[in-house]
């Protein structure tokens, strides 16, 4: 288990589970000056990449497994590069992993990142993408996803935004990271003006949710989970179709 925290001081941790305490393994120092924090982070599933953002810097960090020091990959700096949202998602490859990291950027733009991590080369970061936004409404969360086998998948990864009216929008990504349409595969706007509050990916069989009969064969696919105001609505992922919707009350 890990987490990631951002502090004031403008300085970001990552910690591991040790039973039965919380360790320190990192600290990085994000902001320039003391009295900015650190206000976003966004950690990889393994624990190896690290985004931490301040209103003034956006910095990726590689987490060696050993004692090394961490590795600064990339840096934004200035009001242009205020983040909203990030997410980050390991696609398995050959020898190490391919790291996929999105932002959706204060300005109204997203962009994403890909960067390689293998043992017997250096960690390079390539920005591969960006989709101009200007005078849109403010995309306030990410999901970012990829499949375990990404041989012959199509899309390999699927990223989904959130925005502050309800309204959620998707892309699919290839293995490399790259888009493989700069327009959104589908848009769902809602109802209602609500900020989404929460989104979640999957790539599963829509029965193993208990969204389909039982028993009936069918191949897996991406689902996205949306949470808007009172209520959580399943999308088909491929087409943004509504497969379930339930509401909550708030405790």
């Amino acid at each position: 288990q890990a987490l990631a925290l951002g502090h004031q001081g403008g300085v970001a941790s990552l910690w591991l589970y040790d039973e039965p305490l919380w360790q320190r393994a990192a600290l990085v120092q994000v902001a320039h000056h003391g009295w900015e924090s650190v206000n976003r982070v966004s950690l990889s599933d393994d624990a190896r990449l690290l985004l931490a953002c301040s209103e003034d810097n956006v910095i990726l960090w590689h987490l060696p497994k050993d004692d090394s020091e961490p590795q600064e990959l990339h840096h934004l700096h200035g009001g242009d590069g205020q983040v909203s949202a990030a997410a980050i998602v390991a696609v398995p490859q050959t020898g190490g992993n391919r790291y996929l990291v999105a932002l959706a950027m204060r300005s109204g733009g997203l962009q994403g990142w890909s960067t390689s991590c293998y043992p017997s080369s250096p960690v390079q970061v390539d920005v591969a993408w960006k989709i101009q936004r200007p005078n849109t409404v403010l995309v306030v969360d990410l999901a970012l996803a990829a499949v375990a086998d990404t041989s012959g998948a199509s899309p390999a990864a699927l990223l989904a935004a959130g925005d502050a009216k309800g309204s959620t929008s998707a892309w699919a990504l290839g293995a490399d990271g790259a888009l493989l349409k700069t327009k959104a595969v589908w848009e769902r706007k809602p109802q209602r003006s609500f900020p989404v509050a929460g989104l979640e990916l999957l790539f599963d069989r829509p029965s193993a949710l208990g969204l389909l009969q039982k028993g009936k064969e069918e191949a897996a696919s991406w689902l996205v989970a949306v949470a808007v105001d009172k209520e959580i609505v399943v999308l088909d992922g491929a087409t943004g179709k509504e497969l379930h919707k339930g509401s909550f009350r708030n405790a």
